[in-house]
């Protein structure tokens, strides 16, 4: 099975052997129609022996392909559900290449032939395929009810899993569906009109272009579609109505001609389907008390459409467009728009428990209402040029332009030893804005004469603005023994920001021989945010005066330069390993010019290694294993040293001496289908550990009490802030296992 490997770097043992070898190759059809039996077993059992040596599962054109065969006389094996298995004894001495018919067996019910032809599930390679036909849904159902019965995928607050992993991308025929919003895509199809449903690990445009892997894949599905629905005008229209006023309705449809797909879908809804999963408020809407700083990364600009569900109640009204063609054989594109419309109401009642030291304890509770109203505009495009055999481009820009509001009212109050009245209050505060998010990413790829040999260069641009005005008015109350102090907050004030991030990714690839291909990479990034926040305090007859400790104006860049060599050995057709090591140097830089000047400049430097493996121990069964590392920078709202106030008791702020993470990730897989008897098992396992991991400390003061020199924090309220932890990791699992129940006619998923 494995073949020289003496110099595989230690990892695994060696084999050495030599003998001659042939191939098996051929057909298998029906012996009445001739139709080729898609996904038919072959194996090839040794004379004197009852164990299966080499096997293969016949492909989309009806052949197989058994290479490395050894010299003798053997048994070989075609079976396919409902059809007699053939068998025939062959002497293998040279190349040898079979049609195979298979005799279908039926049983005959009342003159009605019964028959089952095509597995539920195949593995194709990493490529998990599933047949639509043996997964039965109601007529009206769209491809979310048909996937949700499929072994391996999920659908949990509205983002969708496959085999333990979020899926990223939903292709129709290979081609994008809706950018990057997998649940539109799938909502939006009907069920009716899919033959098979591909779940795998999408390589990016580079990778799939130089053949070297980049760790970037992504988890995907594609829907392939019936022969006879590529074509015409098909779709749906719904509505219901119910107690209290709840309704729901919406409408898809779409227009299939040859290369060319166009899509229009709506809905309209108080029954909290929100459908397009709605994209990040962009950091403009009012927030929910202040109980914890939000991670990203810098710039801001989050992935459109890759936001989960939102608490509470929602009503919501979308439109979408999407076209996806190629407009000739050099050029494809596909473009999608989307608006979505939400108010969304959530009310919490909440209580903590906070454990002081000794056998004290403190219990806040609250009531909180919350309202908020946003427009999103999205929009989606890729254009993928060849040039000509040796160059091509692709152009994927990304702009999405947002307005919100929030209404909020809190109530709440904290109690020492859950009877010691410590504090109450009353809050309203609300917010108006408007943002936009835009990213372009351009690829230059250029292919040599030598197979092997190619260059690419990547240019990212992205730019993101904020505008937001909001106001605070609160009655809090301090219960200090005998004494009561009032405090009231009437604010109001802007909290506005901006950035953009430049990045360029240059790489070259030289094969040094049949199996093995250096890769060099470069890459330079750079993203810069500032923030400007005002808070103006009621005096006299107007909000004038600056409250210095809720205000600030503060700037962050991040630079990173890294270069790196990755090694790409294919050990044999089955096998392959790839070994990579980069070396980045990062530099974090913050400045504060209000309420006073500061300045922090921070220089990282890391060594991040990576590694794959993967081997194909038969055409059913393989594993994948890799191993990555990567860092990650603060946010600028992380960064900024300002309160959040908008509760009272319960505030948070930045902190601009955070370090960036540095994250270890260790993946695997173990996926193994058995066609005949329509079984299969995937494993999965994950594992990860953060250096300066930042996580949040909440500070309850016992006793009013100084912070920075600059706020007090009141006895009972809270404090919450980012810090670096070390010794973050964690660690999942995941496993499915599908079997088909004959006497109910149906398939089990664990």
């Amino acid at each position: 099975m494995f073949k020289k490997l003496s110099w595989l770097l230690f990892i695994f043992p060696a084999f050495a052997g030599y003998s001659q070898t042939h191939s098996i190759e051929g057909s298998v059809k029906d012996s009445v129609s001739k139709a080729p039996l898609i996904g038919a077993l072959i194996r090839v059992i040794p004379v004197n022996d009852s164990v299966v040596k080499y096997s293969a599962v016949v492909d989309y054109d009806g052949n197989f392909k058994i290479v490395n065969v050894e010299s003798g006389k053997y048994r070989l094996e075609a079976s396919y559900i409902s059809y007699n298995t053939l068998r025939r004894e062959i002497l293998v001495s040279e190349n040898k290449k079979f049609t195979l018919l298979l005799s279908e067996t039926a049983i005959a019910v009342g003159g009605v032939t019964i028959t089952e032809k095509i597995p539920p599930v195949k593995q194709k390679g990493d490529t998990t395929e599933f047949n639509s036909e043996a997964y039965k849904t109601n007529p009206d159902a769209n491809a979310e009810d048909l996937v949700r019965k499929m072994p391996g995928v999920t659908i949990e607050n509205g983002q969708v899993k496959a085999q333990g992993e979020d899926v990223k991308k939903v292709l129709v025929d290979g081609k994008e569906f809706f950018g990057e919003d997998p649940a539109s895509a799938l909502k939006n199809l009907p069920a009716d009109m899919i033959d098979k449903v591909q779940v795998f690990d999408r390589a990016s445009d580079q990778a799939a272009f130089s053949g070297v892997d980049d760790g970037n894949q992504q988890k995907t599905i594609n829907i392939i579609t019936k022969k006879d629905r590529r074509e015409g005008v098909f779709g749906k229209v719904y509505a219901g109505y119910g107690t209290n006023d709840r309704y729901q309705s919406g409408l898809s449809l779409n227009v299939m001609n040859g290369a060319h797909r166009f899509t229009i879908i709506g809905m309209s809804n108080n029954i909290n389907q929100q459908n397009f999963a709605s994209e990040d408020l962009l950091g403009i809407s009012g927030g929910g008390g202040g109980r914890g700083m939000r991670r990203g990364g810098p710039g801001g600009a989050a992935s459109n459409f890759m936001v989960g569900q939102q608490r509470g109640i929602s009503t919501t009204h979308s439109f979408g467009l999407n076209y996806s063609g190629d407009l000739s054989k050099r050029l494809k594109l596909t473009g999608s728009y989307f608006f979505n419309s939400s108010e969304n109401v959530n009310n919490q009642d909440l209580n903590r428990t906070t454990f002081l030291s000794g056998d004290s304890s403190q219990l806040y509770h609250e009531e909180s209402r919350y309202r908020t109203n946003s427009n999103n505009h999205r929009f989606n495009f890729r254009m993928e040029y060849t040039i000509d055999s040796f160059n091509s481009i692709i152009l994927t820009p990304r702009l999405s332009l947002q307005t919100t509001g929030s209404n909020n009212s809190i109530m709440g109050e904290s109690r020492l030893q859950a009877e010691q009245l410590i504090n109450s209050l009353q809050t309203i505060n609300g917010s108006a804005g408007q943002g936009y998010t835009f990213n372009n990413d351009l690829l230059y790829r250029h292919r040599f004469a030598k197979p092997g040999r190619t260059f690419s260069i990547n240019l990212g641009t992205g730019a993101n603005n904020r505008l937001n005005d909001n106001f605070l008015r609160s009655d809090n109350t301090i219960y200090a023994g005998s004494s009561v102090i009032g405090d009231s907050i009437n604010q109001e004030g802007y909290n506005n920001s901006n950035g953009h991030n430049l990045s360029s990714r240059v790489s070259y690839t030289e094969p040094l021989s049949s199996k093995t291909t250096l890769q060099f990479t470069y890459n330079v990034n750079r993203n810069y945010s500032e923030a400007d926040k005002r808070t103006f305090n009621f005096t006299g007859n107007e909000y004038s005066q600056v409250d210095s400790a809720l205000s600030s104006t503060f700037n962050t860049t991040y630079t990173t330069q890294s270069g790196g060599l990755d090694f790409d050995y294919k050990i044999d057709s089955a096998a392959d390993l790839s070994l990579g090591l980069d070396y980045q140097v990062a530099v974090l830089n913050s400045n504060m010019s209000f309420p006073r000047t500061d300045n922090i400049n921070r220089p990282f430097y890391n060594l991040l290694p990576n590694a794959r493996f993967s081997y194909k121990f038969s055409e059913k069964s393989n594993i994948r294993i890799r191993y990555r590392t990567r860092t990650n920078a603060p946010s600028v709202s992380q960064l900024q040293n300002v309160t959040d106030n908008s509760n009272p008791v319960l505030l948070s702020r930045g902190n601009p001496n955070l370090k960036q993470e540095l994250n270890h990730m260790l993946f695997g897989r173990w996926m193994k289908t058995n066609v005949q008897k329509a079984r299969s098992l995937f494993i999965m396992a994950f594992a990860q550990t953060t250096q300066d991991y930042i996580g949040n400390s909440t500070l309850v003061a016992q006793r009013d009490t100084v912070i920075d020199g600059v706020d007090t924090l009141r006895r009972g309220s809270q404090l919450t802030r980012p810090v670096n932890l070390n010794g973050y990791w964690n660690v999942r699992g995941f496993v499915v296992y599908s079997m088909p129940v004959g006497f109910i006619k149906s398939n089990l998923n664990s």
